[in-house]
C-alpha cells in the first residue's frame, strides 16, 4: 500500500477521493447558486411572481440606500395651515426599481392623534402602513418600508388626525 509523501501512514487514495468529494461539494454549490439566482434580476430587487410580489416587498428603504446612496427620486404633496405643516414623499430608487413613502407634520401630535401613511402598489393592491411618531424636533415622521414596483405604478396616501376630535388631513401623491 502506497502511503503519502508526508508519510503519515494515510494511503494516497483517501487524500484523492477527499480532494473529489471538496471539488463535487464546490461544483454542485457553483451550480446550485447559478440557478438560484433569478435571469431576469437587473439589480438587487426582482418579481418572484410579476407585478405580484417580489423580494423587496416590506423590506427597509436602507435597503437601496445603502446600495447606491443619493440615487433616490421623489414626488411628494406639502400642506400648510396656519400652525399646522404635513408633508407626504413617494420616493423611487432607479437602482432598485422599489418605492417608499415618508410622511412628516409639525409641531408634534397631541396625546389621541392618528396620523398613518399607506404605500400601494396598483397592479396587485399590496400595501404596507406606517403609523407617524413624535420626534425629539417637535414633528412627527414616520416611513414604510418599500415595495418593488419595475413595470407597475405605485401611490401614497396619508391621514392624519390631531387630537381625539381634533381636524383631520389626508393626501395622495401621483401614481409612480
Amino acid at each position: 500500500m502506497r502511503t503519502s509523501s508526508l508519510d503519515t501512514g494515510v494511503p494516497m487514495r483517501r487524500y484523492k477521493a477527499l480532494l473529489a468529494a471538496i471539488l463535487l461539494t464546490l461544483t454542485t454549490t457553483t451550480v446550485v447558486t447559478a440557478f438560484a439566482t433569478p435571469a431576469h434580476a437587473s439589480g438587487p430587487c426582482y418579481w418572484y411572481s410579476w407585478g405580484d410580489s417580489s423580494n423587496c416587498d416590506g423590506v427597509g428603504s436602507w435597503y437601496c440606500e445603502d446600495i447606491q446612496p443619493n440615487d433616490t427620486e421623489w414626488a411628494d404633496v406639502q400642506y400648510s395651515f396656519s400652525t399646522e405643516n404635513y408633508e407626504l414623499f413617494l420616493l423611487y430608487s432607479p437602482r432598485c426599481e422599489a418605492v417608499w413613502a415618508s410622511g412628516f407634520t409639525s409641531p408634534k401630535l397631541p396625546k389621541g392623534s392618528l396620523c398613518y401613511i399607506t404605500l400601494v402598489r396598483n397592479s396587485d393592491g399590496e400595501s404596507i402602513t406606517t403609523r407617524l411618531v413624535n420626534t425629539s424636533w417637535n414633528t412627527a415622521e414616520g416611513d414604510t418600508a418599500m415595495l418593488y414596483d419595475a413595470g407597475v405604478t405605485s401611490y401614497a396616501y396619508m391621514y392624519c388626525r390631531r387630537g381625539t376630535g381634533g381636524p383631520t388631513w389626508s393626501g395622495w401623491t401621483i401614481d409612480w
